[in-house]
């Protein structure tokens, strides 16, 4: 299992949540635009404010960005939420 499976596999037991993959009726697809729209961005930016904050929100901004289909574009910021808390 990579590094991203690893850190979300322990957010999942830590929050008791299941990846959504695994989840009934759940398909990852990429929405149909392939940059997320003003409203999408400050979705996102939203999320990730409350990530730093709160990582039960990381699961939340996880399923957004996979349903943006722009999680590679993100990931780099995605893992550093899990980098910062951990240093502080």
């Amino acid at each position: 299992m990579g590094q991203l499976g690893e850190l979300l596999a322990r957010v999942e037991k830590a929050y008791g949540q299941q990846y959504p993959a695994e989840q009934e009726g759940y398909s990852p697809e990429p929405a149909e635009e392939e940059r997320p729209g003003p409203a999408e961005s400050r979705r996102l930016e939203e999320l990730f404010a409350q990530a730093a904050k709160d990582r039960s929100k990381a699961f939340e901004l996880k399923q957004e960005l996979d349903r943006l289909g722009v999680f590679k574009d993100y990931e780099d910021r995605f893992l550093d939420l899990f980098k910062r808390s951990g240093e502080a």
